[in-house]
C-alpha cells in the first residue's frame, strides 16, 4: 500500500512522502505489455528497407519475428477491433488539417453519433481509426506508425505537423514513442465499440489463457473481466465490494469510466499513481524508491492535478478569449474588403462617366487610371486576403488547442494530464505570445476626381486616383497625457498620422477620433490642434479623481495601445477626511477571494491590488474594485513553494510579482501572470535563517528586504541584467541602523525609508543605502505604547503613510517627520498592510482578513 507520512520536526521541514512498496502483484493487462514489448522490439531490431515508413530488419529478424513485431505494434487497441473492424467512412479527413487531436464535446456521449466518434478517431494521415495515438506538441493526434512515416521521410533536418505545420521536436523514428498517449482516443475507441455492440475481451486472460469475451468491467480496478474472472473478482475479499458494470450498461456511462489504466513502463503490474515535480513526470510507487527519484518532492497525481488545474484553466480562458477576438476580426476584415470593392467600383463608375465625355481625347488616360484602379484594388485585396488567411489559420489554431485544453483539463484523467501539461501551456502561451492583425492592414478609401475645366489642355494629366489614406497601423500616440494627469491642470499628447507606407500624413477631419472617457463613463471634450503635416496636438483637463479611458482611433479603428488607461490621483489629498472605507473585501477562509492571517499588499503599475495571504501560502491578486482575478503560490520545500507562507509582496517596473517568505529561507519571483520565475536566496557565511518580514523595489529594481531575525536589510541586484547579487545594505552593529528593521519603502526621490522596530525611530537612507537623516515618531498610540511602525508606504507627495497593528489607526508623517493626520480611526483592526494607488487610495490589510480601500 502507499501511505503519506509528514515528518515532525521544525516549522521550516518540508512534508515528505513515504512510499511502502507493495506486497501484492496484479496481473499485467495484455496491451499494456503488448505495447511495452511492441516499444522494445522497436527500438532493438536494426532496419535496413524502409518501406510505407514502416522499419524492417530484413537481414537480422526471421520472417515470424517480423511479423510479430508488425502485429504488437498495433495489438494495444485489440479489444475494440476485434469486437468490429471499423473502416473509415467516406468523406473522412479529406485533409490531415481537418483532425484535430480532440473534440471538445468528444466526452459528452449524448452529443455525438457512431459517425461522430469515427470521425473524432479518424487519423488525419492515414485516414484510419487512429492505432497507438499520440499527441504532437501542437495538440494534434495521429498514429504513432504515421509520425514515424512523417520523421522518416522528413525534408528537412525536423519534421512539421501535417495540419498546422508546426515543427516537430524529434529527430529519430524511435522517439516517437516518448509522445504522450492520448487517453481520450483510447477511451472513444472503447466507447465505439461498445456502441456497435461488439466484443470486448477480458483484459485478466493472460497468453496462457484463450481470450474470453468481457461481461462486465470493474469501475474500481478499470479492467474487462470474462464470466471466470468476474466471480473471482466477487470472490476476492479485497475486491469484493469493487463497482462491477455490464457491457450493456456500460454504454450509457460517462467516458471517464472508459478509461485505461495507466501502469509504469519499468514495473508493468504497477499503476501510475504519483508524480514527481522534480522530474515532471508520472511515477510508481516502485520507481518513487529508486533512484532517480529517491528524494525527489513526490505527490499523488489527485494533489497534483488539483494544483495545475486551476493555472492551466486560466491560461486556457485567456487563450478561449484571444481565440474570440481572432473569430471577431475576421468579419471585419472581410467587411472592409467588401468596401474596398465598393469603393473601387465607385471610383471606376465616376471615372467612366467623366471620360466618356471627352472619350477620343482621353481614351489612353482612361485607361492608365482604370490600370490604376485595379492595381489598387488587387493590392489591397491581396494584402487583406493574406491578412484574412492568416486569421483564419490564428482561428483554427486556437480552435484546436482551446478544445483541446478544455477537454483535458474537464475529462481527462490526472494520469494523462499531468506529462502534457506542460505541452498544453507552452502551446497556449505560444498562442498568447503569436501577434495578431485584428483590424484590416488595408483601407477602402479610393476616390477618383477631376477638373473639367480646361480639359483639352490638361488632358495628359487630367484625372488622379486618391489612394493614400491614414493608416492606424502606423500611426502612433505619445506624450505625458496618455500617462499622467492631474486634476484640474491641461494634459496633452501627439497624435501621429501615417500612411501605410510610414511616412506622415495629414488625414482629413472626420479620421482622426479621440474620445476620452471620465470615471463616470461621460466623455470630456479634447481640443486637436494640427501642427505640422501628420502631427496633431491633443490637449484635455481631467476634473475627476479616477480611472479615464483616451481612445484614439484613425478612420474608425484603434491606434497601437489604444484605449490608453489614465490614472488621475488626488492632488493633494486631505488625510483628516480620510475616516470611513470605500470599499472593503474579504473574508476569512481558504476559497478564493478569501483569506486565513493577510499580511503585506501592494498595487501595480495597472492598479491591480495584490496581497500576501500567509497562512494559504498563497499570493491572491483583485482588481481596482476588488474583483477577484488569480491567485498563485502553494506551501510545501520545491524552489516555487512557500515554506511558511508569503508576508510581504511588492512589484517592480516590470510588472513581476516579488514576494518574501516569513521563514526566511528566500524571495520568491513571479511574472505578471502568477507563473514562478526565479528565488532568490539572501545566505551569506555565518546567517541562519532570518525573518522577512517586509520587502520593497527600489528605482533600480532593487529587491530590499528587511530581515528582522538577523537585524539586516538585504539588497538583491542585477549587475548584467541577469545575474542576480545579494549584499547586506545596513546592520544594526554600528553600520547605520539602531535596530532591528520591520517596515520598508522607496519615496519618489529613490530615497529608502526604514522603520526600526520596537524604537519608533524611522531611518531615510539615499540609493547607496547611507544615512541620510533619521527621526524619532514619539507617538503615543490609542493602547498607551509607543507607536512603533510595521508597514511603511508613501504617496505622491512623498508623504509617509505608517501603521502598527498595535494602534487601529493610519499615522500621517511629512518627509521631516512631522505628524500631518492621524485617520481611519476606529475603522481598522490590528492593520499589517499599506499601499498607496495611482489614483491617490490608501489601500489596508488588516487581521479582520479584510482589505480596505480608503
Amino acid at each position: 500500500m502507499t501511505t503519506v507520512r509528514s515528518s515532525s520536526g521544525p516549522s521550516h521541514s518540508t512534508p515528505t512522502i513515504t512510499i511502502t512498496p507493495p506486497v501484492r502483484q496484479v496481473k499485467v493487462l495484455p496491451w499494456i505489455r503488448e505495447t511495452v514489448q511492441a516499444d522494445k522490439a522497436t527500438e532493438t531490431t536494426k532496419s535496413t528497407d524502409i518501406r510505407h515508413g514502416d522499419m524492417r530488419a530484413t537481414e537480422t529478424a526471421q520472417p515470424s519475428d517480423i511479423g510479430k513485431q508488425s502485429s504488437l505494434r498495433h495489438d494495444f487497441m485489440r479489444a475494440t477491433e476485434t469486437a468490429k473492424p471499423l473502416n473509415d467512412p467516406e468523406g473522412i479527413a479529406s485533409t490531415p488539417h481537418s483532425k484535430s487531436v480532440i473534440y471538445e464535446d468528444a466526452t459528452h456521449r449524448e452529443t455525438g453519433s457512431q459517425d461522430d466518434i469515427r470521425q473524432q478517431l479518424a487519423c488525419g494521415i492515414c485516414h484510419a481509426l487512429l492505432r497507438d495515438a499520440r499527441v504532437l506538441p501542437c495538440l494534434h493526434t495521429y498514429c504513432r506508425r504515421c509520425i514515424e512515416d512523417i520523421i522518416l521521410h522528413r525534408q528537412s533536418v525536423r519534421a512539421h505537423c501535417p495540419s498546422c505545420n508546426r515543427e516537430i521536436p524529434l529527430d529519430s523514428y524511435c522517439t516517437a514513442k516518448e509522445l504522450p498517449r492520448d487517453a481520450v482516443a483510447i477511451a472513444l475507441q472503447d466507447e465505439l465499440a461498445l456502441r456497435d455492440g461488439g466484443v470486448m475481451i477480458c483484459d485478466v486472460c493472460d497468453e496462457s489463457e484463450p481470450e474470453s469475451r468481457a461481461v462486465c468491467r470493474c469501475r474500481e480496478c478499470a479492467l474487462y473481466l470474462c464470466g471466470i474472472h468476474e466471480e473471482g473478482h466477487k470472490r476476492d475479499k479485497h475486491m469484493k465490494d469493487h463497482a462491477l458494470l455490464s457491457t450493456e450498461n456500460l454504454r450509457s456511462v460517462s467516458i471517464k469510466e472508459l478509461y485505461r489504466p495507466t501502469f509504469c513502463e519499468f514495473h508493468p503490474s504497477e499503476k501510475l499513481m504519483l508524480f514527481c515535480d522534480t522530474c515532471n513526470k508520472n511515477l510508481c510507487r516502485n520507481c518513487a524508491l529508486q533512484d532517480p527519484h529517491r528524494g525527489h518532492q513526490c505527490h499523488f497525481v489527485n494533489e497534483a492535478f488539483s494544483r495545475v488545474h486551476p493555472r492551466l484553466s486560466n491560461l486556457l480562458l485567456e487563450t478561449k478569449q484571444l481565440y474570440a477576438r481572432v473569430e471577431d476580426a475576421l468579419p471585419v476584415i472581410e467587411s472592409m474588403m467588401t468596401r474596398v470593392d465598393r469603393a473601387a467600383n465607385t471610383a471606376r463608375h465616376d471615372l467612366d462617366a467623366s471620360i466618356d465625355e471627352q472619350i477620343r481625347a482621353l481614351e489612353t488616360r482612361r485607361e492608365y487610371l482604370r490600370e490604376r484602379v485595379e492595381a489598387v484594388r488587387v493590392m489591397r485585396n491581396m494584402s487583406l486576403g493574406v491578412q484574412r488567411e492568416n486569421m483564419r489559420r490564428a482561428r483554427d489554431r486556437l480552435r484546436d488547442s482551446c478544445r483541446v485544453a478544455r477537454t483535458v483539463l474537464d475529462q481527462a484523467d490526472p494520469v494523462y494530464l499531468l506529462p502534457i501539461k506542460d505541452v498544453i501551456a507552452n502551446r497556449l502561451r505560444d498562442l498568447m505570445n503569436e501577434s495578431y492583425e485584428f483590424y484590416p492592414r488595408e483601407d477602402h478609401q479610393l476616390l477618383y476626381t477631376a477638373d473639367e475645366s480646361d480639359i483639352t489642355s490638361a488632358i495628359q494629366d487630367y484625372g488622379h486616383l486618391e489612394t493614400g489614406y491614414a493608416c492606424h497601423v502606423t500611426s502612433s500616440a505619445e506624450g505625458e497625457g496618455l500617462h499622467t494627469a492631474q486634476t484640474k491642470r491641461e494634459a496633452a499628447f501627439t497624435v501621429t498620422a501615417r500612411h501605410r507606407d510610414g511616412r506622415t500624413f495629414s488625414c482629413k477631419d472626420t479620421d482622426l477620433q479621440i474620445e476620452i472617457t471620465n470615471p463616470r463613463g461621460d466623455r470630456i471634450e479634447a481640443g486637436i490642434t494640427e501642427k505640422q503635416q501628420g502631427r496633431y496636438h491633443v490637449t484635455y483637463t481631467p476634473t475627476l479623481v479616477g480611472q479615464y479611458q483616451i481612445a484614439v482611433n484613425i478612420r474608425s479603428f484603434p491606434v497601437s495601445g489604444s484605449p490608453f488607461t489614465i490614472n488621475v490621483p488626488y492632488k493633494a489629498r486631505d488625510y483628516s477626511q480620510l475616516d470611513i472605507p470605500q470599499l472593503t473585501f474579504g473574508t476569512s477562509g481558504s476559497n478564493s477571494g478569501q483569506f486565513k492571517s493577510v499580511r503585506g499588499i501592494t498595487v501595480d503599475l495597472t492598479n491591480r491590488i495584490i496581497v500576501s495571504d500567509r497562512d494559504n501560502a498563497r499570493v491572491q491578486v483583485f482588481d481596482a474594485s476588488g474583483n477577484f482575478l488569480f491567485q498563485f503560490g502553494r506551501k510545501g520545500g520545491a524552489a516555487r513553494e512557500f515554506k511558511c507562507g508569503p508576508c510581504d509582496v511588492a512589484v517592480d517596473s516590470a510588472g513581476r510579482v516579488i514576494a518574501c517568505d516569513w521563514s526566511g529561507d528566500g524571495v520568491l519571483v513571479f511574472d505578471s501572470r502568477g507563473n514562478f520565475v526565479s528565488r532568490l536566496r539572501p545566505f551569506e557565511e555565518g546567517d541562519g535563517l532570518g525573518q522577512f518580514c517586509r520587502l520593497a523595489v527600489d528605482h533600480h529594481d532593487r529587491v530590499l528586504v528587511s530581515d528582522y531575525h538577523n537585524r539586516k536589510v538585504h539588497v538583491f541586484a542585477r549587475d548584467d541584467g541577469s545575474q542576480v547579487t545579494c549584499y547586506t545594505a545596513v546592520t544594526d552593529e554600528g553600520d547605520g541602523l539602531l535596530n532591528a528593521p520591520s517596515g520598508i519603502t522607496v519615496n519618489s526621490k529613490g530615497e529608502v525609508i526604514v522603520a526600526l522596530a520596537n524604537s519608533g525611530v524611522l531611518q531615510v537612507l539615499d540609493s547607496d543605502m547611507n544615512l541620510i537623516r533619521q527621526f524619532a515618531i514619539n507617538e503615543k498610540g490609542t493602547n498607551g505604547n509607543l507607536f512603533t511602525t510595521d508597514a511603511l508606504a508613501c504617496d505622491a507627495s512623498d508623504n509617509i503613510l505608517a501603521i502598527d497593528s498595535y494602534n487601529d489607526y493610519i499615522l500621517v508623517l511629512g518627509q521631516d517627520g512631522s505628524v500631518l493626520a492621524r485617520c481611519a480611526m476606529g475603522n481598522l483592526n490590528s492593520p499589517c498592510g499599506i499601499a498607496v494607488d495611482a489614483m491617490g487610495r490608501v489601500v489596508i490589510s488588516d487581521a479582520s482578513e479584510n482589505v480596505k480601500i480608503f
